[in-house]
């Protein structure tokens, strides 16, 4: 049987070899940051680009695209980056962006071309571009689409990054890599395309032991195109009918895909009655639910609970300490 100090030391050991294991994976990579605009405490980095995706790109099979975006240096030095191609897509699971997994829906990688101008360029190495960028200096990133006369019907994505080069002479130690990225979608208007989509969960809770009181959703595109969803939240205070929140949104759920979304009322009291109503609308469907939602620290319900035990108690101890009657027999 473990002791207390025992069991105290085997979990201290615990967290120590946890740390450990967590320090050395962060060692042996670099870091990657992916926005629409990085920049260095220094300075020495400051690149963004605009605009940070594209609009929606509707082509048919044997089509050809040709489009742009410019990247802009706010640096205040010289820097050496290079432009790449990524698949794009959303973990269906885990709702994170993959820059990394080629699947069905990131096939226009293999359509795609692109180039540099107004900036020098330094080399070329398989599919990445390399080029100079000084301070305050711009430069278009062009790219051509030639979708195959072959291709199906569906949303294709991709992203296309612009990246500091990491220098690699540092001697072993870990160095930090920068990346800005346009994203780039497209639907193929071809055989099998197919808009269709599903409202999973519609969640509003009936109670909360804490703020803030909130709506969640849960939305999966079980077709093979992109389609947008629109949400609607309005709370009002259960005593008065006072509108305390509203909030209005849309999130695009790309095919294949699921969407999680939460909308919270941030200055919600500890303690209420209110009426969450959330309404969600895809395509022909739409989910529309109103619900109760009682927010109540836990304290006060053990403190209630409490009171009530030991009113029950006390009634009872009364009514036993009361003499009884004995019955009288005529």
């Amino acid at each position: 049987m473990l002791t207390k100090n025992t069991l105290i030391v085997s979990l201290t050991i615990g967290v120590l070899v946890t740390l450990g294991l967590a320090l050395s994976a962060a060692g042996g990579s670099a870091l990657a940051v992916i926005n629409d605009k990085i920049e260095t405490k220094d300075k020495s980095l400051s690149i963004y680009v605009s605009p940070a995706s594209s609009d929606r790109i509707t082509l048919t099979p044997g089509d050809v695209y040709d489009g742009e975006f410019t990247v802009t240096s706010d640096a205040s030095v010289t820097n050496e980056v290079f432009v790449s191609l990524t698949p794009y897509s959303i973990g269906k699971d885990s709702g994170q962006r993959d820059f990394d997994t080629e699947t069905s829906r990131t096939h226009i990688t293999k359509w795609i071309d692109f180039g540099v101008d107004g900036c020098d360029i330094t080399r070329t190495d398989g599919n990445n571009v390399y080029f100079t960028m000084r301070p305050q200096e711009e430069c278009k990133i062009k790219y051509h689409i030639a979708v195959p006369s072959d291709a199906m019907g569906g949303s294709q994505n991709s992203g296309i990054f612009v990246q500091s080069v990491v220098d690699d002479s540092s001697g072993g130690m870990i160095m930090q890599s920068y990346r800005v990225g346009y994203l780039l979608y497209v639907n193929i208007n071809g055989p099998g395309a197919l808009y269709r989509g599903e409202i999973v969960k519609n969640d509003i809770p009936f109670i909360l032991f804490e703020p803030p009181v909130y709506a969640g959703s849960l939305i999966e595109n079980t077709g093979n195109l992109d389609f947008r969803a629109s949400y609607e939240v309005v709370m009002h205070n259960w005593f008065g009918g006072e509108e305390v929140f509203r909030k209005s949104w849309e999130n695009l759920i790309m095919a294949d895909g699921r969407k999680s979304d939460e909308a919270q009322w941030g200055g919600s009291p500890s303690l209420g009655i209110f009426k969450v109503q959330q309404k969600i609308s895809l395509l022909d469907e739409v989910s529309d639910e109103t619900k109760i939602v009682i927010i109540i620290p836990i304290w006060l319900i053990i403190i209630t609970v409490l009171l009530i035990a030991a009113l029950i108690w006390w009634l009872c101890s009364r009514n036993h300490g009361k003499p009884k009657r004995s019955k009288r027999w005529n």
